[in-house]
């Protein structure tokens, strides 16, 4: 498969993550015009919980899946894999319904239990569907996996439309209908059907398969995958950690900590603007990994990934961190919620870091030595930990998200430093730095200038402008982004012919 036909794949999975996300933030505006920061640090809360069980749910045997493609039957391979995946979901998702009402009490909101038998629905067909997505991906189907993607993400839409706003408004509409607990539930059963719908679309593709667990396939499979369900674990610990322990070590308590998670949340949507490129960039990326393995070329291929990654990366943080005042006024409504906009930032560099990490960690999942990503793993959630406990008493959510990217860049450090030791990939590390460094520069330089040119950036990102001086700052920061993307091209043609 050549690197032009991967550019294609992940193009459609970049369609299909922005339109998906692009059709979540018009939900966004919707949400925080509707309830308040409590409320909805309550619904994150709720979604941390199911991002975190859910890598258990699926044991991470999708990735095992792409690794033994090809190698085993694939009646059984697919047969075992998705037995073992439904009989660990439903397990888990039962566990949820069964102590909705004692975890409710146990985080602090009694009144909102059966979200969590909600939750417990939601990760089960999210885990389901890893497999029939991951066959799709493998056998090069972008096409399909996008569309599939994007009729869920439709109905979720038109779902919390109709829950959250006209219905409410329907005349003669029963009062429970437009409480706040029944409203919040509103997101979480839109979340639900639209789930379910994506499964039963994706119930043909696991036509074929063997009804029955094989011992050896099993054997494998896990062997490889368990060491990843720890990454999985770890990811989920540095991505979500933060969104628990701030409402719990926050010095002003926990209504006052679930405030500030319900502006810390809505802000760290703006930041998924860049994750959609690096989640597209992995759903292309990671069966290709597997395939070209045995090629001659593989290492200046997985080379040549991760240099184009970082140049789509670095100009995906600049546009978001030089028109950030514009992103806050078009989908934070309220100006508590725009008062955090700062952070987008950090959290852009974080996750920037973090798709620098999946590349550089391409080479213990085509080695099968998944055990050190477990050790990258734990390292890095050990310093999420310790770094979130001393910052977030301090600096509130602006500690969670530099506890991120100290994390992430810590990680993407370690996977770079024991790979190159393991399986040498020629990274062409000086343009990779100067990228880096340039761009850091013009953040830099843009928002330093900025007071002058207008206002601060956060108090345009708060109150906005004038005409005059959203003018003069969209122009030149217009200028610095264009002039870094002229940088790149010339470099780059220039590396070409030398």
């Amino acid at each position: 498969m050549s690197l032009r036909k991967l550019a294609s794949e992940t193009a459609i999975y970049g369609l299909a993550s922005i339109v998906g996300r692009g059709l979540y933030f018009l939900l966004t505006p919707l949400y925080t015009g509707i309830f308040g920061e409590v409320e909805l640090g309550i619904q994150t809360d709720v979604f941390v919980i199911i991002s975190f069980l859910v890598v258990f749910a699926g044991l991470r045997l999708d990735v095992a899946y792409f690794r033994f493609h090809g190698k085993l039957d694939e009646a059984t391979l697919i047969g075992t894999t998705a037995i073992v995946t439904a009989l660990c979901a439903g397990v888990i998702g039962a566990g949820l319904l069964l102590s909705s009402q004692w975890l409710a009490a146990a985080f602090g909101y009694p009144g909102y239990s059966w979200l969590f038998g909600v939750a417990g629905g939601i990760l089960m067909f999210d885990a389901l569907v890893e497999l029939p997505l991951a066959r799709l991906r493998m056998q090069g189907r972008a096409v399909k996996f996008a569309a599939v993607r994007i009729g869920g993400t439709l109905l979720n839409l038109c779902l919390n439309v109709f829950w959250l706003y006209l219905l409410p408004r329907w005349p003669g509409a029963p009062e429970w209908m437009s409480s706040g607990t029944a409203g919040i539930g509103y997101i979480f059963l839109a979340n639900l059907v639209s789930s379910a719908f994506v499964m039963l679309v994706l119930l043909p593709e696991l036509r074929g398969l063997s009804w029955r667990v094989d011992r050896d396939t099993l054997r494998r499979l896990l062997k490889f995958s368990l060491p990843l369900v720890v990454v999985g674990i770890s990811f989920i610990i540095n991505e979500m950690l933060d969104r628990k322990l701030l409402p719990l070590v926050w010095p002003g308590g926990v209504e006052e900590g679930l405030a500030l998670l319900g502006v810390y949340g809505q802000n760290y949507k703006l930041a998924m603007l860049l994750a959609l490129f690096t989640q597209a960039f992995r759903y292309g990326v990671e069966p290709f990994v597997f395939r070209e393995s045995g090629s001659s070329d593989a290492r200046e291929k997985y080379a040549k990934l991760a240099h184009y990654y970082l140049i789509a990366a670095l100009i995906g943080v600049l546009a978001v961190t030089l028109f950030l005042p514009v992103f806050s006024q078009l989908f934070l409504r309220a100006p508590v919620f725009r008062e955090g906009s700062d952070v987008v930032p950090v959290l852009l560099l974080a996750n920037l870091m973090l798709g620098l990490y999946y590349n550089f960690s391409v080479w213990y999942k085509v080695t099968d030595n998944t055990r050190f990503g477990a050790y990258i793993g734990l390292g890095g959630a050990a310093i999420t930990v310790v770094l979130n406990l001393v910052l977030i008493p301090r600096y509130g959510f602006y500690g969670c998200a530099w506890a991120t990217l100290v994390c992430y860049t810590s990680m993407a450090t370690a996977a770079v430093g024991l790979g190159q030791q393991r399986y040498a990939i020629p990274y062409p590390s000086g343009r990779m730095l100067m990228y880096s460094a340039v761009a850091l520069g013009v953040m830099g330089l843009s928002w330093g200038l900025a007071p002058k040119l207008a206002k601060p950036v956060l108090e345009m990102c708060v109150s906005g402008g004038t005409f005059g001086e959203w003018g003069a700052l969209l122009i030149f920061n217009s200028v610095l982004l264009s002039g870094f993307a002229a940088l790149v091209w010339w470099r780059e043609q220039t590396a070409v012919t030398v």
